[in-house]
């Protein structure tokens, strides 16, 4: 399900997922995305990213739980309905 939003994400879009691989290398590169060590994973850096893009002004990215009325849904067909 993680990965589906994800993808969501990325195809409303084209700017989501090159931003999001540049904050991923960032981390990497400064070695901030291990969590084994306290610092955030590559994950949670990605939904900061989607975070951001949701609450900057004005928004760049639409909340789609919010959108459809909750969680997703456990079977990928009832999300594209």
């Amino acid at each position: 399900l993680n990965s589906q939003l994800l993808l969501a994400y990325c195809s409303l879009d084209e700017r989501v997922r090159p931003l999001c691989y540049i904050i991923k290398y960032w981390a990497k590169r400064r070695m901030i995305n291990d969590p084994y060590s306290g610092s955030p994973s590559s994950y949670a850096y990605v939904l900061l990213v989607i975070h951001y893009l949701q609450t900057c002004q004005p928004p760049v990215l639409p909340c789609l739980q919010a959108l459809r009325g909750g969680a997703w849904a456990s079977d990928p067909k009832a999300m594209m309905a």
